[in-house]
């Protein structure tokens, strides 16, 4: 019995740099102002009307859109009678909502707060409205400190699924500051959004005629000790090693390595060592795209795996001439292979091996 491959069929990118993949890419390498919520509205308003997005936040909107532009890219609404999951993973969730409705309930009381406002700081608010726009009736969750692509590739290898779309959303800029770049002591500026892309099993794609971005060989995922880290580093340096050594197991020999480590968030400023380390103790010849996007910008946290996804997916294809800004057309190999390993809140770490799918 032939082993079943997930494979990605579509992405979508809806951020306050950039509404769609294009613009995204675009706007990290050439800067631009940042997206406000009039023009976010309008955006929105085009696609899915004004009454529906009037008494939406701006997570919902970015979540809405993101998702919207990778099921019209994997050609969805083509599908009849096939469910369609969603599972999505946010670390501060309706962060702006959240905070100005409760700003509001102590200036004003409950009296004084409309309850319209109140179902827009629920988590998972956006999950249901997201299936709610496109239909989808198959699983769907969200999720918060682990790998939204881990689980939905799960999902699909275990037959509880056929179609998802996976991703991440955040919106926290306008009341947060999360970083400052030491070294020249000025704001990195963060950007909030959505990033989701379309996972399913490869033979479903092959069989509809869809485009293939990458195949995902393998997927696994752990757990680091944060607290005390220094003390447990050489714990957390097995972990590492593991999840790597099980993920290639023995089949990469040219892998591109691309790790929410750079950001230095939380612990991670002796991660890349660590995974530099791990990858030399295992004998594998790695190489580390200059990734233009990661070192400009603070990714939405809760997005992180599924930003680097979307990267990996057009480093593979090479097909995007926005992305010499990423990585030389001379780094990646043709049997060239992408590790992603992503860090999450609370310690969760997944790793990713995906290649150009074989047809």
């Amino acid at each position: 019995m032939e082993t079943k491959k997930v494979v990605i069929t579509g992405i979508g990118i809806a951020s306050s740099i950039g509404i769609g993949t294009k613009n995204f890419i675009s706007a990290s390498k050439n800067g631009v102002a940042k997206i406000d919520e009039k023009e976010l509205n309008n955006i929105a308003s085009d696609y899915f009307g004004a009454n529906i997005i009037r008494r939406m936040d701006s997570l919902s909107k970015y979540g809405i859109l993101s998702s919207k532009f990778a099921y019209d890219d994997a050609n969805l609404s083509s599908l009849k009678d096939v469910e369609i999951g969603g599972i999505f993973s946010t670390v501060w969730g309706p962060f702006n909502r959240t905070y100005d409705y409760y700003k509001n309930v102590l200036k004003s009381g409950v009296a004084g707060t409309s309850p319209l406002l109140f179902p827009s700081t629920v988590t998972n608010a956006v999950v249901g409205r997201i299936a709610k726009q496109l239909d989808l009736k198959g699983v769907s969750s969200m999720l918060v400190g682990t790998c939204p692509i881990n689980y939905a590739y799960n999902l699909i290898l275990d037959g509880k699924a056929d179609i998802v779309l996976a991703g991440g959303i955040d919106d926290v800029t306008e009341h947060i500051s999360l970083y400052q770049n030491e070294t020249t002591n000025q704001d990195t500026p963060s950007i909030e959004g959505g990033f989701v892309v379309v996972l399913e099993e490869k033979q479903n794609a092959l069989r509809r005629g869809a485009f293939i971005y990458a195949e995902i060989d393998n997927s696994k995922t752990g757990n680091l000790l944060l607290q005390n880290y220094q003390q447990k580093r050489d714990v957390n340096k097995q972990v590492v090693k593991r999840i790597i050594k099980d993920v290639i197991n023995g089949t990469a020999s040219n892998t591109a390595l691309l790790s929410s480590s750079v950001q230095e968030i939380l612990v991670d400023a002796d991660l890349k060592t660590l995974e530099k380390e791990c990858f030399e103790e295992l004998t594998c010849k790695v190489m580390y795209p200059d990734d233009n996007i990661r070192n400009k910008f603070i990714l939405p946290f809760g997005a992180i795996s599924a930003v680097n996804t979307i990267i990996s997916c057009l480093l593979i294809q090479d097909t995007k001439p926005e992305l010499n800004e990423i990585a030389s057309k001379n780094i990646m190999l043709p049997d060239s292979k992408v590790l992603i390993n992503s860090y999450f809140y609370k310690g969760g770490v997944s790793s990713i091996l995906l290649s150009k799918a074989k047809v």
